[in-house]
């Protein structure tokens, strides 16, 4: 009897994880809008609430002696990257009481803390996560092609002029600033999105560069390269670049008494990225040509593709646009945005500023360097001592914004957990978890918050579960 119940438990739990991890794509579609809150958006989307039942779920469905199982075996190293994980999250919990914004630091703590409960729980059941590593990675797969699948759609709704009511993209990424559309997917946002594709994609490169030819897997490398490469996001390409010269360094490094056969699947490799690049050029400029709501011919899109990925330093021959730039962020682009001449440098200086602005509000004083001003707060601090900036600021920097916020302490614990994973994940040979967590430590300079990224974390919590069960499970090439 006893037997049967951990069974059916076992049964609930895999089922929580897998409906949880196939949301994933969903952080900003479907959601309910209830407006703008201690300056803050309220929105609830399907994968908040699957989040929540997920935390919840696990946690009642997991006795403490396993808790306590999973504590005890674990090695030395793997109880401080636990630890560091739970104290980041109590962190953040605490500092609500010093947070200028507390309303904003509870809802961003709570969220935060509700992503580590899953982490935590991940790891204890690990061996559960291990058993279905195959239909999680087909779920998974799965959902992230219907997200890019709704990100073609996306350009495609644009170019031929439907309304954003059947698009779903928000004005500030439709064709008007760099004359096609930049898909969003699921997500609130196209460095959300290729944030998301991040992961399938360096899966899927991994596939192909260590286990040879696979057509369907090369069919699905090219769409989901070819949209991560749409997004127009630079963190998310210039990590997935990053990602995957690292790997092929590895794998130069690993089989140097077979070269031959290893250039032969860098060959092969680069052609299919290759085909990714082409056939995302052709997209920008037949979109951009077939558009006739404004004059941006399809050249004229492509060179601004190439000057905006470039931060401006290649520039190609094009008919300039007849008005200036604008930006391009959805926060500074309330109304309908105008045409870009092509690299929009307010994008990256408003960066630079408030990353600037975060380092002399977190020195402004011994405290708050020490603990900084609070989860959720550094809009209305910021605000209050630069009153020329809005109190619902954000840094777009996630390390700085975390320094800020819980001050040196919280920072340390985040790069204990991130850097501590990473060397034990390099110590185990567990490269392509490791070349993950490289692009999403890259990317992670590029944006703020947990609302838009719960996948980095789940990303994270496997990595973990790998680390503290490797003595325990035989196979851990997780999903591969």
């Amino acid at each position: 009897m006893t037997r049967g119940i951990y069974r059916d438990k076992d049964t609930l739990l895999s089922v929580l994880y897998i409906v949880f991890f196939a949301l994933l794509p969903f952080s900003y579609v479907p959601t309910l809008n209830l407006g703008h809150y201690a300056q803050m958006h309220i929105d609830i989307s399907l994968l908040y609430v699957a989040l929540v039942v997920t935390a919840i779920g696990t946690t009642l469905l997991t006795p403490l002696a396993r808790y306590r199982s999973t504590w005890q075996r674990s090695p030395r190293h793997m109880k401080i990257l636990l630890a560091c994980t739970i104290c980041f999250g109590g962190l953040s919990l605490l500092s609500i009481l010093w947070s200028p914004n507390p309303i904003k630091g509870f809802v961003t703590a709570a969220h935060l803390c509700a992503i580590l409960v899953v982490v935590v729980n991940m790891v204890v059941h690990f061996d559960i996560l291990h058993r279905h590593r195959q239909r999680i990675v087909r779920t998974v797969g799965l959902s992230c092609t219907l997200a890019v699948a709704f990100g073609y759609w996306q350009i495609l709704a644009d170019t031929i002029g439907l309304p954003s009511t059947w698009s779903l993209l928000p004005e500030a990424y439709r064709s008007a600033v760099f004359g096609f559309a930049r898909p969003t997917g699921l997500s609130w946002e196209p460095q959300f999105f290729g944030s998301l594709l991040l992961i399938p994609t360096l899966y899927l490169s991994y596939k192909i560069l260590w286990q040879g030819i696979n057509v369907s897997q090369i069919i699905l490398l090219v769409m989901f390269a070819t949209m991560l490469f749409l997004t127009l996001s630079r963190g998310a390409i210039y990590s997935f670049v990053v990602a995957i010269v690292l790997l092929i360094a590895y794998m130069i490094y690993q089989n140097r008494a077979a070269l031959l056969s290893v250039f032969r699947a860098i060959a092969l490799y680069s052609g299919v990225l290759i085909m990714a690049v082409v056939l995302s050029g052709a997209i920008i400029s037949l979109s951009a040509q077939a558009n006739t709501r404004d004059e941006i011919s399809g050249r004229d899109a492509l060179a601004k593709y190439v000057d905006q990925m470039s931060l401006g330093t290649i520039t190609l021959p094009s008919k300039p646009s007849p008005t200036p730039a604008a930006p391009t962020t959805l926060v500074q682009t309330p109304h309908s945005p105008s045409p870009s001449d092509g690299y929009v440098s307010s994008s990256t200086d408003s960066r630079l500023s408030m990353s600037a602005t975060a380092l002399e509000l977190w020195m402004s004083n011994p405290m708050t360097t020490l603990i900084g001003v609070g989860f959720g707060g550094y809009g209305t601090a910021a605000h209050a001592r630069y009153p020329e900036l809005v109190s619902h600021s954000i840094v777009n920097n996630y390390y700085l914004e975390v320094l800020v916020e819980t001050g040196i302490i919280g920072l340390s614990l985040l790069i204990t957990v991130l850097g501590g994973t990473l060397y034990w994940l390099l110590s185990r040979k567990q490269i392509l978890l490791a070349i993950m967590l490289v692009a999403i430590c890259i990317q992670m300079i590029f944006y703020s918050g947990n609302a838009n990224t719960i996948h980095i974390w789940i990303v994270l919590g496997l990595a973990l579960g790998v680390i503290a069960n490797h003595k325990h499970i035989k196979t851990l090439k997780f999903g591969v």
